[in-house]
Parts: C-alpha cells; sequence; structure tokens
C-alpha cells in the first residue's frame, strides 16, 4: 500500500505539474488583449500612419487636378484669380476667395464689370476670367461640382461652384449681347485641357 500510494501521489504531483506547466505556457503564449497598452500603441500608429498616408494622398491628387490645363494657361488662370482676390480684399468689408457664400456670384460680376466694361476688354476676357474662377473653385477649393450655386440648409453653407452660378451665367449672356451690338466679334474663350 505505500508504494502504491507514493506512485499515486506522485503520479498526481506529475500530473499538477503537467497542468501547471501548460498554463504557464499557454499564458506566455497569448496575444495581447487589444484593450492592453500594447495593443492601445499599436492601434494609435496605425491611426497615425493611415492619417499621413491619407494626406500624402490628398496631396498627389491636388497637384494631378492642377495637370488638367497647360502651363500657359495655368498661368493666365492664377494671374485672373490673383487679380479677383486682390478685388475681393479692397472691398468694403474686405472678402476672401475661400469665403463662398450667396454674394460671391455677384462679386465675380462687379469683378467681371470692372475688367472688362470698365476697362472697355472684349467679350473672351470675361470669359476667360470664368473659366479661370471655376478652374479655381473646382480643382483647387474642392467645392462641390454643381451648376449652380444653393444654399444647404442642412449644412447651413452654399453648395456648388459660384462661378457657375445662374448669377454669372446670366451677367455673361447679357455682356454677349452687349458686347455683339457694340461691334465686339465674341470668340468663346474655351479653358485648355492639354499641355502648351
Amino acid at each position: 500500500f505505500f508504494f502504491a500510494t507514493v506512485d499515486c501521489s506522485l503520479i498526481i504531483t506529475k500530473k499538477n505539474g503537467i497542468q501547471q506547466h501548460s498554463s504557464t505556457m499557454a499564458t506566455a503564449n497569448r496575444k495581447p488583449d487589444s484593450n492592453s497598452n500594447g495593443g492601445r500603441k499599436r492601434s494609435r500608429r496605425k491611426l497615425v500612419h493611415s492619417i499621413q498616408t491619407m494626406e500624402q494622398l490628398r496631396v498627389t491628387a491636388q497637384n494631378v487636378r492642377e495637370q488638367v490645363i497647360g502651363p500657359a494657361a495655368r498661368a493666365q488662370y492664377q494671374g485672373r484669380v490673383i487679380k479677383f482676390k486682390s478685388f475681393l480684399s479692397a472691398l468694403d468689408p474686405p472678402q476672401v476667395i475661400e469665403m463662398n457664400d450667396g454674394d460671391t456670384p455677384s462679386f465675380i460680376t462687379i469683378f467681371i464689370t470692372q475688367q472688362c466694361v470698365a476697362g472697355n476688354l472684349k467679350y473672351d476676357v470675361a470669359d476667360a476670367i470664368r473659366n479661370a474662377l471655376v478652374h479655381y473653385y473646382k480643382h483647387i477649393l474642392n467645392v462641390v461640382d454643381s451648376g449652380n450655386n444653393i444654399y444647404n440648409a442642412t449644412s447651413g453653407k452654399w453648395d456648388g461652384n459660384p462661378a457657375q452660378s445662374l448669377t454669372v451665367r446670366s451677367f455673361l449672356k447679357g455682356l454677349k449681347r452687349s458686347k455683339l451690338a457694340s461691334g465686339d466679334k465674341v470668340e468663346r474663350a474655351l479653358p485648355c485641357t492639354t499641355p502648351i
């Protein structure tokens, strides 16, 4: 009986030892819980990397969009946009081109009037100004690509490209008739879409 008792105790001891060893190994091999510090750090690193990647992609997409027109046309567009910005800053109160609201289409028509009517320039220039502003709002400021400037009651903002608004389009139609009546040879200034 003594030996039997000893043998049983050894078996039990061995079994307990094996179980304890197995439990220890399982604990050592278990992956950190997602709520642990290690899991949170990895999640933060992934988030930071994702944000950096998205920012890089945004910049790359911006550069690609700017290639929609050729270098010469781009320089002309930039010159006209700079003049429009100067015009806005001289208003009382001063305005900025990024402030796209219900008054923006009217500001565009006043600017074109100043440049083309008061300056006695051809209709082609007015059309070129509009094309430059359409491009700037669409490709640089990334406004919603819409043929009108409409107030969005849900967001409290104006959606659409102000240079494509009904106000600007109606103004250009009237200006075109006026220029034709005065003997101006009207040729639509189409935007350049291929490199020059």
